[in-house]
């Protein structure tokens, strides 16, 4: 099977999970697989990690940026659930292009707070999370750029064992990550139902990998 089949089998999956998922949301039912994922620093291919939008500036995201953000489409968060974050030890990092922010992501040093679950946080480690890159802005490979400038960030700080968390349906996600060489560690099952029953499993568990 070619690569562009099996990205659409890929995709197509992702849809028809998504569109699941989206009718249990509306009966009060909310049931994701996910990774936990574990990401850093190695050797990559130089073009794995450059983009093609120049100029670029990589500079931490302020109070003042987060009116800025939230008016995008592409924001999880509003301003005031932002502000909140920036409050309780997340900090943004974030992309300049001509004056304009066009991608950012967050990360956490002292505690994993997903929506999934959450557990603390070593002087080494670091949770990653909500990457965004403005619509206007995709396909310039900004995604494993930032990722990777954050990564060489948290190195110099001393955080050398990343993490993250990936829907099992969301394809984009994943083969940005796999393209910047994380690898799964788990693969948890999250269910809730209304506000009385939320729960996680873990279903597997993979065999441990080795950055160089």
């Amino acid at each position: 099977m070619g690569i562009l089949k099996k990205w659409k089998k890929l995709h197509q999956k992702g849809v028809l999970l998504n569109n699941f998922y989206r009718q249990l949301t509306l009966k009060r039912i909310k049931i994701k697989p996910f990774y936990l994922v574990r990401e850093g620093l190695f050797d990559l291919d130089v073009k794995t990690i450059a983009t093609k939008l120049s100029p670029c500036e990589t500079f931490m995201l302020k109070p003042s940026d987060m009116r800025i953000i939230a008016a995008y489409r592409e924001r999880d968060q509003s301003e005031e659930e932002m502000l909140a974050m920036l409050k309780k030890d997340c900090y943004c990092l974030g992309i300049k292009h001509n004056d304009e922010i066009v991608a950012y992501g967050w990360y956490e040093l002292k505690k994993c707070t997903s929506r999934f679950m959450s557990f603390p946080l070593k002087k080494n480690e670091a949770y990653l999370s909500g990457a965004r890159t403005l619509k206007t802005y995709r396909g310039n490979n900004l995604a494993p750029y930032l990722r990777y400038q954050m990564y060489e960030h948290l190195n110099k700080i001393g955080c050398t064992t990343l993490y993250s968390f990936t829907d099992f349906s969301n394809v984009p996600s994943i083969s940005f990550k796999k393209k910047l060489g994380a690898y799964n560690l788990k693969l948890y099952l999250f269910v809730s139902v209304t506000k009385h029953f939320r729960r996680v499993w873990l279903l597997r568990t993979y065999p441990e990998k080795h950055f160089k």
